[in-house]
């Protein structure tokens, strides 16, 4: 027997605005490098967004995307590269619906240029979220626990997206045992957590954003929180919880406890969904004493597009594993095994 299931539903997928042209603005203030237009979403669901940047400014410049009438879902403080860009990605729940897509950018001197913007529907299995609104209250969600074809799920990421502005005022995300100006940090199941990724204010600009990805028990409702050291901050948050979505190497997770005989080989495929920046399958656990994850692991698999891997447990007893994944910006898209016959 040979079960296989396709987490990513990649026939359901719409690439929404695929736009090479390269936009400038030599703006001081706050300026409209490009208005994409509307896209429509005819069901909730992901919006995966890529887009790539480069400046000749010496005291970087700064860009976010506007997402709706009203809400911003990223920004960034690009450091000069002159001629050299560099690729970003995030990724928000949105409720069914049309929405205009603005980038906007400021610079102190120089040219800021954006270019390659892509954004489309994404659609994962075991996909539950919070469109993206201005933070009030806690959230809590739940993803439900079922059996796939390799195994009962075990682990969902929480991916939580922010982006904070404060009037005249620099905003930042604090990690554990920080305070920072103007600080907004991230509780789950109240115990505060790390950004993923975080893009800092350091310039006063009023706006950063960050990623926190969390992974998470499935089948209990987890919650999420927000604090601000300053009530005049304004957090606009997404989140998409989902076991199929890949967080940072400290925070991988197992998205399934393995339900087959001894000696099957299982099968996973991981690819990009918002960046291409790396994916990676590592089957084994951390020792005693570490030396790595050349001893850590009996078996590791990592690279850039579409990763197909496979790994039979032959004399490696896969109850005494685990089989991790991980890679911002990436995703599991299809599962299975050859199970060997009892």
């Amino acid at each position: 027997m040979f079960p296989t299931e396709q987490v990513r539903k990649v026939k359901s997928e719409l690439n929404l605005v695929n736009d090479p042209t390269v936009y400038s603005i030599t703006s001081s203030s706050w300026a409209t490098l490009h208005n994409y237009g509307n896209i429509t979403l005819a069901e909730d669901g992901l919006l995966a967004v890529h887009l790539q940047l480069d400046t000749n400014n010496s005291n970087g410049a700064f860009c976010r995307v506007k997402i709706g009438g009203s809400l911003y879902a990223w920004g960034v403080k690009h450091l000069y590269s002159a001629g050299v860009y560099t690729k970003y990605g995030f990724l928000v729940w949105l409720a069914a619906g049309t929405y205009a897509i603005l980038v906007e950018g400021c610079l102190s001197a120089n040219t800021l240029n954006l270019k390659n913007l892509q954004c489309g529907f994404a659609k994962l299995t075991d996909s539950v979220g919070l469109a993206n609104v201005t933070y009030s209250n806690s959230v809590a969600l739940t993803v439900a626990a079922r059996k796939t074809a390799i195994g009962d799920l075990k682990e969902a990421v929480f991916a939580i997206n922010l982006f904070g502005s404060t009037p005249s005022g620099q905003t930042n995300f604090e990690n554990i045992g920080e305070t920072l100006t103007n600080g907004v940090s991230v509780t789950v199941d109240a115990q505060q957590v790390n950004a993923s990724e975080r893009n800092q204010d350091v310039d006063s600009k009023g706006n950063a954003s960050a990623k926190y990805y969390v992974p998470l028990t499935v089948g209990v409702q987890h919650t999420v929180a927000v604090s601000k050291r300053n009530a005049n901050t304004v957090v606009n948050i997404s989140i998409i919880a989902c076991p199929w979505i890949l967080t940072v190497k400290e925070q991988k997770h197992r998205p399934v406890t393995f339900n087959f005989p001894q000696g099957s080989t299982l099968y996973l495929t991981l690819e990009p969904l918002f960046v291409d920046a790396g994916t990676n399958v590592v089957t084994g656990l951390v020792r005693a004493v570490s030396f790595g994850d050349i001893c850590d692991y009996y078996h590791v698999a990592s690279g850039t597009g579409i990763l197909a891997d496979s790994y039979t447990f032959q004399t490696v007893n896969f109850t005494e594993v685990e089989t991790y994944v991980y890679g911002l910006g990436g995703c599991v898209s299809i599962v299975g095994v050859d199970i060997r016959p009892i």
